[in-house]
């Protein structure tokens, strides 16, 4: 089966930048911003940019599949109690750009092995497909950040 063959329909197009270039040294995870904002501090966008892109360069950085899909709903469940905690007039991350890039290619590679008929490499062609997803949301908030 040929590689790269999942439709770009409806999905924006991303200049890769060097997410290297940035200093994670001190960044804290979302789950620590979480208890801060729960504690009463004040957070700056940047900081909360710089924790979601070190946390999907994490889960990108997994071995396990299982690994990386529990640190993604982790994210997820901690993204969704920070909003709780605020009201938010500056565009944050929410992961719909993540779902919809993920979607369609989902779709696309169950056609493709129902049409071709293999089911053998459907599951590394859906953790393959998470990968790019989650890339493509790394790249979008990155270049947010700057």
């Amino acid at each position: 089966m040929e590689e790269n063959t999942y439709s770009k329909f409806n999905r924006p197009k991303f200049y890769k930048s060097n997410i290297d270039s940035l200093d994670f040294e001190n960044v804290k995870s979302i789950d620590l911003l979480v208890e801060d904002v729960e504690k009463g501090e004040i957070l700056e966008s940047t900081e909360f940019f710089r924790s979601y892109i070190y946390e999907l360069k994490n889960i990108l950085d997994e071995d396990s599949p299982k690994s990386a899909l529990e640190s993604f709903f982790k994210l997820e469940h901690n993204l969704d109690k920070f909003y709780s905690h605020l009201a938010l007039d500056e565009n944050f991350p929410d992961l719909l750009t993540f779902h919809r890039n993920f979607s369609p290619t989902v779709l696309r590679i169950f056609w493709e092995a129902i049409s071709l008929n293999d089911n053998d490499s459907l599951m590394e062609r859906v953790l393959e497909a998470f990968r790019i997803a989650l890339e493509e949301e790394l790249y979008l908030w990155h270049e947010n950040l700057h």
